[in-house]
């Protein structure tokens, strides 16, 4: 039956085929796959999509704690220091205001600590071999992340220059 509906096909009036210009066209078509190939290709090689982590750790004493800012830790925060929290970003902030962040974000996901666990947990941290540095980069500034702090576009710029350095 698709036999019988091909070979009865008529034409508009006006349209003729001729086989030379069928077989450019279809050697025009098949130049266009190809250049969309590369394309995609290319396509392909640009950067990976960098998800935002779901939690920042801070791992003491062979324990794990996640550690994540809700809205109303962030405003407690904010209240306390009467700025937004962005503010604190331009340079290493206080440890007083990093322990703020961190009890914050440590506060929905286990319940009933306290500030002076975060201090203990921080002691601990320090006497592990940690220090304010690596707390800032690998703590603090993960917190920042996994809130909701950065873009997309600045989530990828991080991961690039982390791999740099």
């Amino acid at each position: 039956m698709d036999a019988n509906v091909t070979e009865n096909f008529e034409m508009p009036e006006g349209m003729e085929v001729e086989e030379e210009n069928n077989s450019k066209e279809v050697a025009t078509t098949n130049e266009n796959v190809a250049a969309d190939d590369v394309s995609e290709e290319f396509a392909e090689k640009e950067r990976p999509v960098v998800k935002r982590p779901a939690f920042a750790y801070l791992e003491v004493g062979g324990k794990r704690y996640r550690l994540k800012l809700k809205t109303a830790g962030i405003q407690a925060i904010e209240q306390k220091y009467k700025q937004n929290m962005m503010m604190f970003l331009d340079t290493m902030p206080s440890l007083s205001f990093m322990l703020d962040v961190v009890h914050e974000a440590m506060v929905p996901w286990h319940k009933g600590v306290k500030m002076h666990h975060v201090q203990a947990l921080y002691d601990k941290y320090i006497e592990a071999g940690g220090d304010s540095i690596s707390f800032w980069r690998d703590v603090f500034i993960e917190v920042y992340k996994a809130s909701g702090f950065f873009t997309q576009e600045m989530l990828q710029n991080m991961a690039e220059a982390s791999k740099t350095n």
